[in-house]
């Protein structure tokens, strides 16, 4: 290649004779590359892929079920992680609490046998964070195929009876 020599307002900025024409130039003009300094701290991750709806926070709720059967006269249902408990009993039985639960807890018990379960109301035999308070402040009987729903009241300290269904 032959020598060039490039002016900037008729001064000369770059005399160039050798074949690296282009990066010649660069290094004129920006002159040479120095050292390389230190990696910087890693960036955020990407976006993530889409993803559905959350799900509604019910706490320490299991939506599945569980099966008890009643075999004495008064029966506490224990701390079962479970939603919906099917009950059946050999004759009719008494329910007088449940194992304890945290704020708003959830709990459906339907009777699947062809005896009677009475729910007692507030019963004194059972320690008071696992009694169950009915709206009629009367015992209720639950009659086969029948559901009732409660809902764990931590200020209360008490399950309240929320509602009850007939079966079909």
């Amino acid at each position: 290649m032959a020598e060039q020599t490039i002016f900037v307002n008729e001064t000369e900025i770059l005399n160039i004779s050798d074949n690296n024409y282009t990066n010649t130039i660069i290094q004129a003009l920006v002159g040479p590359e120095g050292k390389t300094g230190p990696e910087g701290p890693p960036g955020p991750p990407g976006p993530r892929g889409p993803r559905g709806r959350a799900a509604p926070f019910f706490p320490r709720t299991v939506f599945a079920s569980s099966s008890l059967s009643l075999d004495i006269e008064n029966n506490s249902i224990p701390v079962i992680n479970a939603t919906w408990i099917k009950l059946s009993s050999s004759s009719t039985n008494n329910i007088i609490g449940i194992g304890a639960g945290t704020e708003g807890e959830l709990r459906i018990l339907t009777n699947i046998g062809s005896n009677n379960i009475v729910i007692k109301h507030n019963d004194t035999s059972i320690s008071t964070d696992q009694r169950i308070l009915t709206n009629s402040s009367q015992n209720i009987t639950l009659n086969p195929n029948n559901s009732i729903n409660l809902i764990y009241d931590q200020t209360a300290q008490k399950w309240r009876v929320i509602s009850v269904g007939l079966g079909v």
